[in-house]
């Protein structure tokens, strides 16, 4: 991010994570998400939230997910599989 932290995803038998790291490389934080496999795409904004995309595992549904600076789940929606930018924007703004 603008902030020079890092972010990694991955996932573990308990489903998927997300770390964050400052940057002098020291964990701030972690998620994990049991519903998810695997984060497939994250990005972040000027005010240092995340936004990721995946697929839900009991239905493979995608899931668009946004996270504030902090860690803490702002909110998730389902958006339709292999949604564009454009439409992830739409779902961002409502």
């Amino acid at each position: 991010d603008r902030f020079n932290n890092l972010y990694l995803t991955g996932a573990t038998a308990n489903g998927a994570t997300l770390r964050k790291y400052n940057p002098r490389g020291k964990l701030r934080w972690e998620q994990q998400r049991q519903d998810i496999l695997f984060w497939t795409s994250l990005d972040t904004d000027a005010l240092g939230n995340i936004y990721l995309l995946a697929n839900r595992v009991s239905d493979n549904a995608s899931i668009y997910s946004k996270y504030d600076k902090d860690g803490n789940e702002l909110w998730s929606k389902t958006v339709p599989p292999f949604a564009s930018k454009a439409v992830l924007n739409a779902f961002s703004a409502s």
